[in-house]
């Protein structure tokens, strides 16, 4: 069997939004302190793995690209930017805390149990467009390639979900994706797993 586009993804490292339960989507928050020092770890594990990829992409928003660069110096890789890897666009969700957004929008989130990957929050997009957007970035990435890619909880869990192969069927929101943590997928083969698997 012929091997197929691996991809490593990072999520970024923490950010004092993280910390406080704060959902962030599409702002454009920094790093904090501490997501940086955990980036830096992770990129020392990877450079002493061993581990070559041929490309480094991040989502454009800066917990992303800062991490991607930290990871980019240690690793010698130069960074590609790309916004089809952003967080998906949480609308009038973002920058509120968990709580208070489920009260203010339940009536999004009741849609969103029965329908995940078509409802929208308020000025925001689906998990479908997110899935769109990173089938495209999928479609241009070479066969038989090892990347790696920083990008955020959401995207994460979409690309897992695809490598899975299941498409638009139930809940990625259950996958658990921390920051600073590191996930492989196959996409030509619809593996996926943590890993060491």
């Amino acid at each position: 069997m012929l091997p197929g586009v691996e991809v490593w993804w990072v999520r970024h490292g923490a950010t004092a939004a993280n910390a406080a339960g704060v959902w962030q989507g599409q702002q454009d928050t920094l790093l904090s302190p501490e997501g940086a020092e955990e980036i830096r770890r992770l990129a020392e594990v990877l450079r002493e793995k061993g581990l070559h990829f041929d490309a480094l992409y991040a989502s454009d928003l800066r917990r992303a690209l800062d991490s991607a660069r930290i990871l980019g110096e240690v690793l010698g890789l130069s960074v590609k930017p790309d916004p089809r890897l952003r967080e998906l666009c949480l609308g009038e969700l973002a920058g509120r805390a968990k709580e208070d957004a489920m009260g203010a929008f339940a009536e999004y989130f009741e849609e969103a149990k029965k329908n995940p990957w078509h409802a929208k929050p308020p000025g925001g997009e689906s998990l479908a467009e997110l899935r769109q957007r990173l089938l495209d970035f999928f479609e241009e990435l070479s066969p038989k390639a090892r990347y790696l890619v920083v990008a955020h909880a959401g995207p994460i869990r979409v690309a897992v979900w695809e490598a899975l192969g299941l498409g638009e069927y139930g809940q990625p929101w259950r996958l658990v994706v921390p920051n600073a943590s590191l996930s492989r997928t196959d996409l030509a083969h619809h593996r996926a797993g943590p890993v060491g698997a």
